[in-house]
């Protein structure tokens, strides 16, 4: 029910404020979707269908928080830089997202579960990012290069920052680097995964090996 001027309008706004074509397909979609479902075209659609498309998508439709408020981007977008109706985009509200706590696993826990590695240096690796914070590429980056031992910190690429550590650290990372050479990776050397997708599967083998309950994310 979007007619092509109106569908080609959108588009070239969309492009001029430099959106992804991702984001163009998304949200051109989006509003074709909500004025199908009122068998409408959408410049002749006001608040009051907004909102029940909101029930709609919320009660029966039962759409996450994420598709939910990823049509109201959309529809806020098409009111505010394509009609131009900001009486239109203050109605339009987002869906609130329910936080969930994260799982943390007790100090036994995480002895129990590093203790299960076999390998040292995907040992170290997850010894490393527990103790410093790290990001799975930022670890996998790391080169014994980058650990000073006698400052007690850890230089992180790219960012060229430094995270402060402690001694059994150091000594199990230095220890991993011997094993590899001083020029390779600290950490994974030449053992194969060392892609981060690759290097997320493992922990989750591990938690069953180490007779860690399983527990939903």
């Amino acid at each position: 029910m979007v007619t092509t001027a109106l569908r080609e309008r959108m588009r070239a706004i969309l492009r001029a404020r430099n959106y992804s074509p991702r984001t163009e397909q998304t949200y051109v979609a989006a509003v074709v979707h909500f004025a199908r479902h009122f068998g409408t075209p959408p410049d002749q659609l006001g608040a009051e269908h907004v909102i029940a498309y909101q029930v709609w998508l919320r009660d029966q439709k039962r759409a996450s928080h994420v598709l939910f408020n990823q049509a109201m981007c959309a529809l806020r977008f098409f009111y505010g830089e394509v009609l131009e109706r900001g009486d239109i985009v203050e109605r339009i509200r987002y869906a609130r997202h329910e936080r969930h706590l994260p799982v943390v696993l007790s100090v036994s826990e995480t002895i129990d579960f590093l203790s299960s590695i076999d390998l040292p240096r995907y040992r170290v690796l997850l010894m490393t990012i527990y103790a410093t914070g790290l990001r799975l590429s930022e670890a996998l980056a790391l080169r014994a290069a980058d650990i000073d031992s006698k400052r007690m910190v850890v230089r992180v690429r790219p960012k060229a920052r430094r995270i402060a550590t402690s001694r059994s650290l150091h000594f199990c990372s230095r220890c991993s680097a011997s094993i590899g050479g001083a020029s390779t990776c600290a950490i994974c050397c030449s053992l194969a995964p060392r892609t981060p997708r690759c290097q997320r599967r493992r922990p989750r083998c591990r938690s069953t090996s180490s007779g860690l309950p399983q527990r939903p994310d």
